[in-house]
């Protein structure tokens, strides 16, 4: 009796240590061994408790560092998205344009957007030797109705293509925005209304105030039920055409994490049958971010 009292004393803490040893090997880091047994086994089982928390916290970070390099490709994703399109759209419509202003004017904007190309090729290798993967907002003075008519110029042929007709309230009022980054996110909501919401007609206003500066943008489509529009900033969640989802979607996400560096905000309101309307609110006064 005492020779198996004495077995099970040395065998069970070894025991144990194998059992945890099997969980850490599947992964499973939660598990700690505790042993009072007063020798160099119970310092065994408190080596191996530090040991499996640093490997806990090694793992874990690299599972942070892995979404962090995810949600950087996704934004490069995007954002090389955006010109893209343009030159594509501009490059296709040339060959019908019969007049020499038009193709000129044409060529410009897809000159334009390449140069825009470059700059965002430019600042990812400059992130790449910094070792960082975070886009940052520099801030300019910028006419914000000007911004407006140069992201419409772009999708007008799209806008012409689906015979949506556009109403404008807006006038010229100077804000401290990050001038690239911001027409990215006019052409994304513009984009996702050409796109998505079936319309036939568009209006955009603007409201000015001391404090803020509101850019609305209503459509006549089919619009969007509640349960869809609490998802719509979720970035695997994406509305299509007749509201299905069509897979993984970041532009809306990516344009609440622009307004928001900017000290801004998006707002988006929806009823089925009456259309959607998108809110960009640009605050005055809280520039908190880099400026020219």
């Amino acid at each position: 009796i005492l020779s198996r009292i004495l077995a099970e004393k040395i065998a069970g803490p070894l025991r144990l240590l194998e059992f945890v040893s099997e969980k850490n090997a599947h992964g499973d880091y939660s598990h700690e061994i505790h042993i009072q047994s007063g020798d160099e086994v119970e310092e065994l089982a408190e080596t191996f408790n530090k040991m499996t928390e640093n490997i806990r916290i090694y793992t874990t970070s690299l599972q942070e560092e892995k979404q962090k390099q995810k949600q950087f490709f996704d934004h490069v994703t995007h954002e090389f998205k955006t010109p893209l399109t343009a030159i594509i759209g501009y490059a296709g419509l040339i060959p019908r344009l019969r007049s020499k202003e038009q193709v000129a004017d044409s060529l410009g904007y897809i000159k334009t957007e390449g140069e825009r190309l470059l700059k965002l090729v430019e600042e990812l290798l400059e992130l790449s030797r910094m070792g960082k993967s975070d886009f940052k907002i520099v801030a300019e003075t910028v006419d914000l109705a000007e911004l407006l008519a140069e992201a419409i110029c772009i999708l007008q042929p799209r806008l012409d293509k689906y015979e949506i007709s556009l109403q404008q309230e807006v006038f010229s009022v100077a804000l401290e925005i990050d001038r690239d980054k911001t027409k990215q996110v006019l052409l994304n909501i513009l984009d996702n209304a050409i796109k998505y919401s079936e319309c036939t007609a568009l209006d955009i206003s603007l409201e000015a105030s001391a404090k803020e500066v509101r850019l609305c943008l209503h459509d006549d489509g089919v619009g969007m039920e509640d349960a869809q529009l609490e998802k719509l900033f979720d970035p695997l969640q994406r509305l299509g055409r007749k509201n299905l989802r069509q897979g993984n979607g970041f532009g809306l996400c990516i344009c609440k994490e622009i307004m928001e560096k900017q000290g801004g905000s998006i707002e988006i309101y929806s009823s089925c049958q009456k259309g959607t309307t998108v809110m960009l609110i640009f605050r005055r006064g809280n520039e908190t971010y880099e400026k020219q």
